[in-house]
């Protein structure tokens, strides 16, 4: 009966912790969805009509009040989700009080209107995340009204459902850790497992057991009852509340929080630019001696690799017979000042480029499956973006996640022909660059 007890307790606390980190990362969805949606109908700045279409950098760019708006809620929804765990742990909580408060106005977070009706609304602190979740809410309606966002109805049917999915999920994340599991259930099942590992001595004495196994069955015992329910303890405490964990198993909030940070621009960032603005569109029938779109269209199975190579060779002569192939070359700036341009400088930016390249394909091929960010190039997020200007402090940038380090993984093999081939490079250049000084 205990163990049938203390089995259920198990699974039922990690149903509640498993619970608590699907919600997490369910509201961590929702506001990219939103934040998705608004970007996609921000308005934008189309080209002119009557540019030549052979051009492929003629993009279409947020207009300034869009973008504006765009990381104005941005901000609110970082706000928002970083209230949000404060309400939820008491790691976070802190934030809540009125130096958390102001503290987060010269962090950049919040401005001190929006500070005054944060604190003076007539919400309980403990749920003002959800002040900012109507700010938000209302700032996409009223930019839509204001002619900066597209879309009708369904824009605002389709914005109204996302608010509504946050709202759900954070407040059954309130009803998860309010009512996790009874009091008399935890208690009752301490009870049972205390009893099995006090009276397992008297059983091995009076059954006459061995001393040796008397004592490794208590020891046993003693690890694996007192084991699973300290286990099922901490499962009850997802966010570290109660000071059951010890290490870093239980939900990392600082890490959550990071992810939707990054997430709150990540969408806007996206489209900042859109290959295919709207006028070549529009304009696409009315174009004449040739069609915008060509440029566009690719082939469908691609380009083989011997189509490719072909290519290449035509670009290498092309580039053969219209450049000089001397070392370097007199520039006149003035009309008696000239400046030579040597060819040593092309070969160190040269190196300098490959060598970049080189360190940011470590990264990629580093990164763990499904990561988040490339550890080592997209690990920094800006404050300028995310908390705005500090004062005096040398924390212009933080990491999303100090946890997540490289792993060792199936492309090792490639990483050290990439860097075979990087050394190779790189004496090649060694050795051109002593050739050159010879002649």
């Amino acid at each position: 009966m205990t163990t049938f007890t203390l089995t259920f307790f198990v699974n039922e606390a990690y149903s509640c912790w498993r619970k608590c980190l699907d919600i997490c990362y369910n509201v961590q969805g929702r506001l990219n969805d939103l934040g998705m949606a608004l970007a996609g109908c921000a308005r934008r700045i189309e080209p002119q009509d009557d540019m030549d279409p052979s051009l492929l950098d003629t993009t279409s760019t947020f207009t300034e009040p869009s973008r504006k708006l765009l990381l104005i809620i941005a901000r609110y929804i970082r706000v928002f989700n970083i209230l949000m765990y404060a309400s939820f742990t008491r790691s976070h909580r802190p934030l809540l009080t009125p130096q958390g408060m102001r503290r987060m106005v010269k962090r950049g977070l919040l401005t001190e209107k929006e500070h005054s009706l944060l604190t003076n609304s007539q919400v309980p602190a403990t749920v003002r995340h959800n002040v900012v979740l109507m700010w938000i809410f209302r700032t996409a309606i009223d930019s839509r009204k204001a002619g900066h966002f597209d879309g009708g109805f369904g824009f605002e049917q389709n914005l109204l459902l996302r608010v509504e999915e946050i709202r759900a999920e954070g407040n059954y994340m309130e009803c998860i850790l309010r009512a996790r599991l009874p009091f008399s259930y935890v208690h009752i099942v301490q009870v049972l497992v205390d009893l099995v590992t006090w009276l397992y001595p008297i059983m091995a004495i009076t059954s006459k057991l061995s001393f040796q196994i008397g004592v490794l069955g208590v020891i046993f015992l003693t690890m694996t009852y007192q084991g699973l329910f300290d286990l099922a303890k901490r499962f009850l405490d997802p966010f570290h509340n109660e000071s059951f964990w010890s290490g870093f198993d239980p939900i990392r909030v600082d890490t959550i929080i990071a992810e939707t940070n990054a997430g709150s621009l990540r969408w806007m960032l996206c489209l900042d630019k859109s290959p295919i603005p709207l006028t070549i569109m529009q304009g696409n029938n009315r174009m004449q001696g040739g069609d915008k779109l060509d440029p566009f269209v690719l082939p469908d199975e691609g380009i083989s690799v011997e189509e490719v190579s072909e290519m290449d060779k035509a670009i290498e002569e092309a580039e053969r017979d219209s450049t000089d192939m001397e070392f370097s070359e007199q520039v006149v700036v003035g009309p008696s000042t000239s400046v030579i341009i040597s060819e040593d400088d092309t070969v160190e930016a040269e190196q300098q480029t490959y060598q970049d390249e080189f360190e940011e394909t470590q990264a990629i091929m580093s990164a763990p499956p499904g990561a988040d960010f490339v550890p080592g190039i997209d690990d920094q997020v800006d404050e300028d973006c995310i908390l705005g200007q500090d004062d005096d402090e040398d924390e212009d940038c933080v990491p999303l996640d100090d946890s997540l380090e490289p792993p060792t993984n199936v492309y090792d093999d490639y990483l050290e022909t990439l860097t075979t081939e990087y050394e190779d490079t790189m004496k090649q250049y060694e050795i051109s660059a002593f050739i050159d000084n010879l002649d």
